[in-house]
């Protein structure tokens, strides 16, 4: 087990706080991947994943919320079914595939989303939601997966998800190995 370093108290406070967010075991994982005993560069990455999965987490909202409206709009299911069903991603993805002639018709100045594209961000969403880290051991695949769900987005959100991602944890002193950024 790593003793972790505290520089002050506010360092100290500040784990008080997360060990009972995160635990002290996820705390030794972080140190072991950064090999590090520096409190101040495990709360970083801990701290910025976090911030990452708010944002991400909203924007895969938005395009859940997106692929109904499209579902909605092209008379598929209406909205009753989505209110009294309890719609998972998987089940939206279905129904959009039986229907993409309907949808492309409807919509044929927006691109088809791809299965590969809705399976990599349903498996973002998935890391999201289970505890798992976005920005360490599978940060290729999850950057794919972010990528997929910014192009994937509405062109009127883009420009948003690209730059809250690039800004955030750019206050913190992070290693550029868990950094996520888009050109």
């Amino acid at each position: 087990m790593i003793e972790i370093k505290f520089k002050n108290q506010a360092e100290i406070d500040s784990y008080n706080k997360y060990k009972e967010l995160k635990g002290i075991e996820y705390h030794q994982y972080i140190a072991n991947y950064l090999n590090t005993d520096e409190y101040s560069k495990i709360a970083a990455v801990i701290q910025y994943d976090l911030r990452l999965k708010y944002i991400l987490y909203r924007y895969i909202c938005f395009f859940e919320e997106y692929i109904r409206a499209v579902i909605m709009n092209c008379d598929i299911r209406d909205v009753d079914f989505f209110l009294k069903e309890n719609v998972n991603m998987s089940e939206a993805q279905n129904i959009y595939f039986k229907n993409v002639t309907k949808i492309a018709t409807k919509y044929p100045d927006r691109p088809t989303i791809s299965r590969d594209d809705f399976d990599g961000i349903r498996e973002l969403r998935n890391q999201i939601s289970h505890f798992k880290p976005i920005i360490l051991d599978n940060i290729i695949e999850n950057q794919t997966n972010i990528y997929l769900l910014y192009k994937n987005l509405t062109k009127n959100y883009q420009a948003y998800f690209k730059n809250e991602i690039n800004m955030c944890g750019s206050e913190a002193e992070l290693v550029e190995q868990v950094k996520i950024k888009f050109n």
